[in-house]
């Protein structure tokens, strides 16, 4: 056995992160770890295995109640058990208007209050995350899908900081959800551009939510499209083969024992100055 330490970077935590981070290789475009050579589980399902060998049924969800509530808390409950009753264990929510994120902030599925009331503790809940009503994942659930291409076609800068961070795309896939944001945004219908190769791409998206919850500036959402096409895509059975290539910035690191950070400069050159803005002369 043998133990290999992440870094502290998100998503560190996806599979296919895991994958190229322990043994440098990277899983194919649309495929699984196992393409790589490799088997991803996480700490709870090999718990649950090792019942299973045991004659032990799975029953029994571990998952985590935080945010507005009083008393954040890991829960050990039966599958099935209502968020309600999570809720209370936690001591309650601390505000009357409130929606939940069933899952993590980045990834999670929001739920109105009401929703959450009706919801239940499921084998793939993994934490209950109550959040005021008017913050920003409330909302954006209120966005409807018209809503988000029109201001994609308003607003959207194509300025690239949501493909130039996204995880997929560093690995090599060839997801661009700004070129995908681009073309959306010129339609009302996506079901008349399930045949475009960078639409076609959009099956690569793992959700992560970093373009739309930190890379993009204009507050669009590419994650909730690439989502939405994803869906499109699997309902008329469209399937696409693909190539990998892995960029530079994702391995990049200054010389050693020289300055540098990993950041990415807008230019090749110098830094001339740096004051309330930093200056690079070109070279």
């Amino acid at each position: 056995m043998e133990i290999h330490q992440l870094g502290s970077f998100y998503p560190a935590g996806d599979e296919q992160t895991i994958v190229h981070e322990v043994t440098g290789r990277v899983v194919p475009p649309g495929g699984l770890p196992l393409a790589a050579g490799a088997v991803v589980d996480n700490i709870a399902t090999i718990y649950a295995i090792s019942q299973a060998m045991e004659g032990i049924p799975f029953t029994q969800k571990i998952l985590t109640v935080t945010g507005e509530v009083a008393h954040p808390v890991v829960l050990s409950v039966p599958v099935g058990t209502s968020f309600r009753a999570c809720l209370e264990l936690a001591g309650g929510p601390l505000t009357h208007r409130y929606c939940v994120v069933s899952g993590s902030s980045m990834m999670g599925r929001t739920l109105t209050k009401e929703e959450a009331e009706e919801a239940f503790v499921t084998k793939t809940t993994s934490g209950i995350l109550v959040l005021p009503e008017e913050g920003p994942q409330g909302r954006a659930r209120a966005v409807d899908l018209t809503r988000m291409l029109s201001r994609a076609s308003s607003a959207c800068i194509q300025c690239t900081s949501c493909t130039q961070l996204c995880p997929r795309h560093m690995l090599g896939h060839p997801l661009q959800p700004h070129r995908i944001m681009r073309k959306m945004a010129m339609t009302r219908d996506p079901s008349t551009l399930l045949q475009d190769p960078d639409i076609l791409n959009a099956r690569l998206c793992c959700e992560c939510g970093v373009c739309e919850l930190y890379a993009c500036p204009m507050g669009l959402f590419p994650r909730k499209i690439n989502a939405l096409l994803k869906q499109e895509l699997a309902r008329a059975g469209v399937r696409r083969y693909y190539h990998l290539e892995i960029r530079e910035m994702r391995t990049a690191q200054p010389p050693e024992g020289a300055m540098g950070a990993l950041i990415h400069a807008s230019m090749d050159g110098r830094v001339a100055r740096v004051d309330e803005r930093i200056a690079i002369t070109k070279e």
